[in-house]
């Protein structure tokens, strides 16, 4: 009756990614509104690869933008370009409204299993307000999908 249940999420509980090096496989992808009818971009992620003892491999991570957040279209904007570099040559500018919302509806879809590269920093604001940055690169394409 509960096989399984070791990949099981608990519902509303995320794990964000803090300072490391991370090799990241694309699960799934949310976006909508808040109920404050704030407009943000979700994804969770398998940890393949990680120098960061609280984030082993196999385990699960999220990232979230808020668009409620300065510059958050720029952050979702570098990890779409990030992941779509898998299948060549493109450049952010290419990175539109449509293909945004191509690439993120039915759960991310088009995007799973595909591997990014995340570098995360922990930064200062200059409110004084500590988060995190991270740095997209691509890695890889599902394995279905690089041998085709």
């Amino acid at each position: 009756m509960f096989a399984g249940i070791e990949e099981a999420q608990v519902p509303g509980y995320r794990i964000y990614l803090t300072s490391g090096d991370y090799d990241l496989e694309i699960r799934t992808v949310t976006m909508g509104e808040s109920r404050k009818k704030v407009p943000f971009v979700g994804v969770e992620f398998l940890v393949t690869g990680s120098n960061n003892p609280a984030h082993p491999v196999g385990s699960v991570a999220n990232w979230t933008e808020l668009g409620d957040k300065d510059g958050w279209l720029g952050r979702v904007r570098g990890f779409l370009h990030a992941v779509v570099q898998n299948d060549g040559a493109c450049t952010v500018n290419e990175i539109t409204a449509e293909v945004a919302s191509a690439l993120c509806e039915n759960a991310g879809e088009k995007i799973r299993g595909y591997k990014v590269r995340a570098i995360v920093t922990d930064v200062t604001t200059r409110t004084g307000k500590n988060v995190t940055r991270h740095a997209w690169f691509p890695s890889g394409k599902p394995e279905a999908k690089a041998s085709a």
